[in-house]
């Protein structure tokens, strides 16, 4: 999309050059929604894979608390007889 194209290249400068998180160095809820949402745009290849999204991701999802954070979406979404057949543990 139009807005994509424009703030794209923005936050990979930003994350390339200064940036460790979107506030700076501090891992903020906007880092949580941005994460998930530039993880799931780059899984269906809407959002091209570079090296400083990727970094991003990896310095976002890497956290402690991000991967309790999965395990217990994971166990929920197991509970969930919808689900329970899209995942495996």
């Amino acid at each position: 999309s139009g807005r994509l194209n424009t703030w794209l290249p923005i936050w990979s400068r930003a994350f390339r050059f200064c940036l460790s998180f979107i506030a700076g160095d501090r891992f903020t809820a906007t880092d949580v929604q941005m994460a998930g949402n530039m993880a799931y745009a780059m899984k269906r290849k809407w959002l091209p894979e570079k090296p400083a999204s990727r970094d991003y991701l990896a310095r976002t999802t890497e956290r402690l608390a991000a991967k309790r954070a999965d395990e217990k979406d994971m166990t929920m979404a197991l509970k969930v007889q919808v689900f329970g057949g899209m995942f495996k543990k």
